[in-house]
């Protein structure tokens, strides 16, 4: 065995020693080995992640015969491994959310509203998915009907698991949905299971599966199912992909629409699925917005969203497009912002390769950068995972 060869090895150990270590220190809840000026070990902290990966990719660097390891990695995960790594990880996430939440870890702010919320729905209370800090129904907000497919569970378990179980699930089959979606687009397994990783490592979509229950981190499983079905020519999976995504909350056509596009992008001739998919995520938002939410508010309650969070640009959809297309300058700030570079970074800015894909996610981050809600505008949490996924 060659110097290179050798130091490859080590460089690959290192960087499985430093994935083995984040799992355990992320069982653990973090596990702080140095903490002084200038030093600073904690085992279960993303950067751990990052390591691993560089060391790996160090390792890939330096060995001479970095082809075959290509060629047995493709050959390892296109085998089992292409449906037991997913799995494994699914089972990861779920016992992690239930230790998560059994250790009082969890901010349990938006996941006791929607708890109580499928609560009312099938028990007696005062309103249908009553929300306790809103004083109404949960749709009079937000019209996110996903949180209904946890009745039959809750009326069992009657705890928050039946939320964040299936939230887990969800969340655990994005993997697979990433890379089954890579695959259906011509990528060759190793490049699909780079984006697979680079779902299941991503900071943003972290940060919101453990601070607490949300939708929208279930919102990559669903775009990328979604565009698997459309590129596979599977109409049974794409209507269930579609209905999934539209029920997670009531603007997902912001997502849906410009990930769809892409879709038909890639394949102009075929433009009759994409269309459809297109059409029935406007009408669903337009339905929810207009009649749906409104009605949820009861008599004279009209949907505010935006005179609340979007006062600065205009009291309407209407008046925020014209403040946009007149004031050119304050909407390149919004959208070239730090808070999307660094959403960028966490991808190494390879966004940047393909223009029409950044195009097709500015809608999604133009919804949020334009709020003044910080937590929003800033890209934190969930609200960063809708551009993140375009």
């Amino acid at each position: 065995m060659s110097a290179r060869s050798r130091i490859a090895h080590v460089l690959l150990g290192a960087g499985a020693v430093t994935l083995v270590a984040w799992l355990v220190g992320t069982w653990l809840g973090g596990l702080t080995l140095a903490d002084r000026p200038g030093l600073q070990i904690v085992l279960g902290h993303g950067s751990n992640v990052r390591l691993a990966a560089w060391l790996a990719l160090a390792a890939f660097l330096v060995s001479p015969e970095r082809l075959q390891w290509v060629d047995h990695a493709e050959r390892w995960l296109s085998g089992r491994a292409r449906w037991a790594i997913p799995a494994a990880f699914t089972a990861w996430l779920v016992v992690w959310k239930v230790a998560q939440h059994l250790a009082f870890e969890t901010t349990s702010l938006d996941l006791s509203i929607f708890h109580y919320a499928v609560r009312y729905a099938w028990a007696d209370g005062p309103g249908f998915v009553w929300s306790f800090s809103l004083g109404r129904s949960l749709f009079s907000e937000h019209f996110e009907p996903i949180v209904l497919a946890a009745v039959p569970l809750d009326m069992l378990t009657r705890s928050p698991f039946s939320l964040l179980i299936p939230e887990a699930l969800a969340c655990g089959a994005g993997l697979a949905l990433a890379v089954g979606c890579a695959r259906a687009f011509g990528l060759r397994p190793a490049l699909a299971w780079l984006m697979g990783l680079a779902y299941a490592t991503n900071l943003t979509w972290w940060d919101a599966f453990r601070y607490d229950f949300h939708p929208e981190s279930m919102l990559p499983a669903g775009v990328f199912a979604t565009l698997w079905a459309l590129k596979a020519r599977k109409p049974v999976l794409l209507a269930l992909a579609v209905f999934f995504t539209l029920c997670l909350k009531e603007d997902m056509a912001i997502v849906l629409v410009p990930a769809v596009a892409l879709g038909w992008w890639d394949e102009k001739r075929r433009w009759q699925a994409p269309a459809l998919v297109a059409l029935v995520s406007l009408a669903w938002c337009v339905i929810s917005l207009k009649f749906i939410i409104p009605a949820a508010r009861g008599p004279g309650g009209q949907w505010s969203l935006f005179a609340e969070r979007y006062a600065a640009w205009g009291a309407t959809p209407a008046e925020a497009v014209v403040s946009m297309l007149t004031r050119p300058g304050d909407l390149a700030a919004v959208i070239f912002g730090g808070p999307v570079s660094g959403l960028m970074a966490q991808l190494g800015y390879v966004a940047l390769l393909d223009p029409i894909g950044l195009l097709a996610s500015v809608p999604a981050l133009l919804e949020q950068r334009l709020t003044n809600y910080e937590t929003q505008n800033t890209l934190k949490l969930y609200y960063g995972i809708g551009p993140l996924t375009v």
